[in-house]
């Protein structure tokens, strides 16, 4: 546990209920609450915020469903923080055979979707504005690039 701040955590259980309203709060908000705090604990520069809440959202996901192995989780976690930056922090999943991710840019409804294949490769799918582009079976390089001409 040498990468876990215990006492971080401690503190953030304790202190939860300071939080005005925290006892009306949905069940889906304190899951997401302590989920988060978890990941702060884990690592804090890397799970910071909700585009690393996002990061984290899929580290978790990959951990709880450890049957699907991404080959490409580096480039994976470039992916997301490029989109990122780019207000793409909205994330949703889907696990089965392979990671599909759908992220939206809370601003302008922009969409992103991602499937990380087993083989991979990736899938994309650009939704900004009326335009429309699809790619599919393209390797980490190819990804990247589609992601950096957004």
């Amino acid at each position: 546990m040498e990468n876990f701040d215990l006492e971080e955590y401690k503190k953030f259980v304790n202190t939860y209920d300071t939080q005005i309203g925290y006892d009306t709060y949905s069940e889906e908000t304190i899951l997401n609450d302590f989920l988060y705090g978890i990941g702060i604990c884990l690592d804090k520069e890397e799970y910071s915020f909700s585009d690393g809440f996002a990061r984290f959202r899929v580290r978790l996901l990959l951990h709880l469903n450890n049957k699907l192995k991404i080959n490409n989780m580096d480039t994976l976690k470039n992916i997301l923080e490029k989109l990122a930056k780019k207000g793409f922090v909205s994330i949703d999943v889907d696990m089965g055979d392979e990671l599909k991710l759908y992220l939206t840019n809370d601003v302008n409804d922009d969409a992103v979707n991602i499937t990380a294949r087993q083989d991979g490769n990736f899938d994309i799918a650009i939704f900004i504005g009326s335009a429309e582009r699809f790619n599919h079976n393209i390797d980490e390089k190819e990804a990247i690039k589609e992601i950096d001409m957004i």
